[in-house]
């Protein structure tokens, strides 16, 4: 008897959960993560390859970015904002 009114109430309660979720992340912002993570990964690299911990956190923070933000504009200028940190940063060296 539990399991069966455990069942209808996830009938029920699937599309709703399934909506909120998909509404949150729009296709501009996957491209969005999709294309800063993929520059977070060769400044990553960069940094690894080089032995400079900036470019390394640099990295690792635009990568991370497009996981905890859901907009497209905030991701971009996040990630903007990072780049910039990391070239005044690494200029005066």
């Amino acid at each position: 008897m539990r399991m069966l009114q455990l069942i209808e109430l996830t009938n029920e309660l699937g599309p709703q959960i399934g909506a909120r979720a998909s509404s949150t992340f729009t296709g501009g912002a996957l491209f969005a993560g999709l294309f800063w993570g993929s520059v977070g990964a060769a400044l990553f690299l960069y940094g690894r390859k080089q032995g400079s911990i900036i470019p390394l956190v640099a990295g690792t923070g635009l990568i991370i970015t497009g996981y905890f933000v859901a907009s497209a504009l905030w991701i971009s200028l996040i990630c903007s904002a990072i780049l910039a940190a990391t070239y005044f940063s690494l200029r005066d060296r």
